[in-house]
This record gives C-alpha cells, sequence and structure tokens, in this order.
C-alpha cells in the first residue's frame, strides 16, 4: 500500500471513480446478455412447439391412413428449409414410421430437455 501514497489523490479519485464504472458496465452487459439469452431460449421454444404440433398433425393423419411413406415425403418437406436437426415418429410398440435426419438406432435417442451439439450449434431436445 506504500506505493498508493505515492499517487497523487486526484489520479487515486480518478483511478477508483474508473474501477466504479467499469463494474457498472460489467454489471449491465452482464444482465443485458442474460435477458437476451432467455428470450432466445424461450423464443425456441416457442418455435418447437410449433413444429412439434405441425408433425403431430402429419402424424395423426398417417397413423389414421397407415400411409408412412406419404408421412416420410410431408415430413422431408416441412423440414427440409428449416432449422430442426432430427425429427422422429414412432408408433406406439417404438417402431420408427418416418424420421428426418436420424440414421442411428432408436435407443440413442437422447431424453427430452437434452442439450446436445449438431454441427457444432447446440440444440435441445423435445418431444411430444
Amino acid at each position: 500500500m506504500n506505493w498508493l501514497r505515492r499517487i497523487p489523490f486526484r489520479i487515486q479519485i480518478l483511478l477508483a471513480a474508473g474501477t466504479v464504472l467499469i463494474i457498472i458496465v460489467v454489471g449491465f452487459t452482464y444482465a443485458h446478455w442474460r435477458a437476451l439469452d432467455e428470450a432466445l431460449s424461450r423464443a425456441a421454444e416457442r418455435e418447437a412447439r410449433h413444429y412439434l404440433q405441425r408433425i403431430d398433425t402429419l402424424a395423426r393423419q398417417a397413423l389414421l391412413t397407415h400411409d408412412y411413406e406419404q408421412l416420410q415425403h410431408r415430413l422431408e418437406a416441412l423440414l427440409a428449409d428449416e432449422p430442426v436437426a432430427f425429427a422422429v415418429i414412432i408408433d406406439l410398440d417404438r417402431h420408427p414410421i418416418a424420421n428426418y435426419g436420424w440414421t442411428e438406432p432408436l435407443e440413442r435417442l437422447p431424453q427430452a430437455s437434452s442439450r446436445l451439439n449438431h454441427h457444432g450449434q447446440p440444440i435441445g431436445v423435445w418431444r411430444q
């Protein structure tokens, strides 16, 4: 603390004020970042529910008519240009009837609310 006494009082005041300002800016930046992250998470969940509803409608129609080939085509058309990494539709006996982007066995399907990486991007997993 001896070195602090050698610094003129005016500079000590400026250093203290600068430190306080830096702490305030860091605090506001962190709070803004958290709010933005939460807003993006809520938007992703809304979009996922939207896709789940559309896929659910397609699956119900196909399960009633047993037209699984048409379901596969409609699922691919629905998700082709969308930010969905994969979708798997299974029947009550846990047999896959259509999928998009999933080539592994059903046992390797991630649990709901899992966090994964797909091509270096974080993704969420939802089930219905």
